[in-house]
């Protein structure tokens, strides 16, 4: 079997074993069983980015090898690359203090401006129904707690709730 895309194939392999490792190794160790309720998001979202991955290692493979001329080669990206780590970097850094609404429509709309989207409106309807249905998806459907934030917290004690 061709690999016809082998930057694909091998990042797609990559996510994968990243994925298999933090579903089989690290959320066990850290935070409890795959399907309790503290482990629902970290759980879904390794279990998600394992499918995607897997479907690019896939599709890698059906493609054809292209002939280097007529290959289009990108030049590396390496400013938006550490924006988007520093984002996440920062989203992990803040989720306990800003908690999960705050903090993701922080980190969404900051990445969608560091690949170069720009119409605001755009950014607004994908931050919005994404937030809102991941939100609603783990605190209504599945009764999984996301974390509410320590400033958010202070802030609502502190007008009465």
């Amino acid at each position: 079997m061709k690999v016809g895309n082998r930057a694909d194939f091998a990042l797609g392999v990559g996510w994968a074993a990243f994925s298999l490792f933090g579903l089989l190794s690290l959320i066990p160790a850290q935070v409890g069983p795959l399907f309790s309720r503290e482990a629902l998001l970290p759980t879904g979202s390794l279990l998600f980015m394992l499918v995607l991955s897997l479907a690019l290692a896939a599709k890698s493979l059906r493609g054809e090898a292209q002939p280097a001329a007529e290959r289009r080669e990108h030049p590396p990206r390496y400013r938006e690359l550490g924006a988007a780590t520093a984002v996440m970097a920062g989203y992990a850094f803040l989720m306990e203090t800003l908690g999960f609404l705050l903090t993701s429509t922080i980190a969404m709309t900051l990445l969608f401006l560091v690949f170069g989207v720009r119409s605001p409106r755009r950014i607004a309807a994908c931050v919005i129904s994404t937030v809102a249905f991941l939100y609603l998806f783990f605190e209504k459907a599945l009764n999984a707690p996301l974390p509410t934030g320590t400033l958010p917290e202070a802030l609502l004690d502190l007008l009465g709730r």
